[in-house]
C-alpha cells in the first residue's frame, strides 16, 4: 500500500513538473539567421520537455502504455502486468499528458545479446519536436570493465519541423566521454522519424482485441 502511495505521489510530482514547465509555447520559428539566443531557447525547452517526457514514460500507470508489435500483425497488443506476446519484434512505450500524446519511444527486438536500439519521438500538439536515437554497446574494447558504451543522437526541432540542431555523444557506464573514434560503435541507420504522432504504426494501425493465437 505504502508502495503505491509514494509512486502516486511521484507521478504526481512529474506531472505536477510538466505543467509548470510547459505553461507557455515552444519557442516559434524565426526568420534566418536564427540567433545564437532563440536556439539556446529551443534547445532549452526540448531538453526539458523530452526529461519530463521520460520521467512519465518510466512511471507507468494511467500515464504511459506499453505495446508489443508481433510479426505477421498489423495491430499492436497492449502489454499488461508484464506478459509479453510471442514473436516480438519491437516494443513502444507511449507517454502521455492530459490524454494526449507526447513520446513515443520504440525498442525493436535486438538480434543480438550485445546490442540494442531505441528510437524516441517527442511530440508538441502532436507534432515532432525532437528524435533521439540510442545505441547500448554491452561489450565493447573503449570503456571500463567489459567496455559497454552508450551512443547517443539527439535531433531538435523548430516548431515547422525543420531540424536546427544535431548533438552526437559517446559515453562510458560512467558516463564519461569515449575520445577515440576508432572504437565507436556503429548506429543503426534504418531508422524511421514520424513528423506526427498520426504517422506512427500504432496511430495508424491501432490494438488488437485480442493477443494473437499461440
Amino acid at each position: 500500500m505504502a508502495f503505491k502511495i509514494e509512486t502516486k505521489i511521484l507521478l504526481m510530482f512529474a506531472l505536477s513538473i510538466f505543467v509548470l514547465a510547459f505553461k507557455d509555447e515552444p519557442p516559434g520559428k524565426q526568420n534566418p539567421p536564427m540567433t545564437k539566443k532563440h536556439l539556446d531557447s529551443i534547445i532549452s525547452f526540448e531538453n526539458r520537455y523530452m526529461q519530463a517526457a521520460d520521467s512519465i514514460a518510466g512511471r507507468g500507470g494511467w500515464t504511459a502504455k506499453v505495446y508489443a508489435k508481433v510479426a505477421n500483425h498489423l495491430k499492436f497488443i497492449q502489454v499488461k502486468d508484464q506478459i509479453w506476446p510471442d514473436s516480438l519484434l519491437s516494443s513502444v512505450t507511449v507517454a502521455y499528458f492530459r490524454d494526449k500524446p507526447i513520446a513515443y519511444l520504440e525498442v525493436p527486438v535486438s538480434q543480438t545479446d550485445d546490442s540494442y536500439h531505441e528510437y524516441d519521438n517527442y511530440f508538441y500538439k502532436g507534432k515532432l519536436i525532437a528524435f533521439k536515437i540510442t545505441h547500448f554497446v554491452f561489450k565493447s574494447n573503449c570503456g571500463p570493465g567489459d567496455g559497454a558504451i552508450k551512443e547517443r543522437t539527439i535531433m531538435y526541432l523548430d516548431t515547422t519541423g525543420i531540424e536546427v540542431k544535431r548533438v552526437h555523444s559517446v559515453v562510458d557506464v560512467n558516463n564519461k566521454p569515449v575520445a577515440s573514434e576508432t572504437c565507436y560503435p556503429k548506429m543503426q541507420n534504418d531508422y524511421i522519424m514520424y513528423r506526427s504522432y498520426a504517422e506512427t504504426p500504432l496511430a495508424k494501425f491501432g490494438i488488437e482485441a485480442d493477443k494473437p493465437k499461440k
